[in-house]
C-alpha cells in the first residue's frame, strides 16, 4: 500500500478564494447566484411558469454559454 500526500494548497490562492467569498457573502451575490442556479435546474426539468415568472432568456442565454455548472453541482450535491 503506498503513501501519497497531496501538496497544500497556495496561500495566495486561499486568500483570494476567502476574499472572493466574502464579497459574495457580504453583497448577497453568492445568494443570488444560488437562486440562478435553482431556477436553471428546475428549467431542466421542465417547469415554465404560467404566470411567466419564468427565467426563459436566462436559461436560453445559459445553455447557449455551454456551462456544465448543473451537471456540477448535481453531482456535488448527491455526493
Amino acid at each position: 500500500m503506498s503513501h501519497r500526500s497531496i501538496d497544500p494548497p497556495f496561500r495566495e490562492l486561499l486568500a483570494i478564494h476567502r476574499a472572493i467569498g466574502r464579497i459574495l457573502h457580504l453583497s448577497a451575490a453568492g445568494d443570488y447566484i444560488d437562486e440562478f442556479l435553482r431556477d436553471m435546474e428546475e428549467m431542466e426539468g421542465g417547469e415554465v411558469m404560467a404566470n411567466g415568472s419564468t427565467r426563459l432568456e436566462d436559461y436560453v442565454l445559459f445553455k447557449l454559454a455551454g456551462t456544465c455548472w448543473l451537471d456540477e453541482t448535481s453531482a456535488v450535491k448527491q455526493h
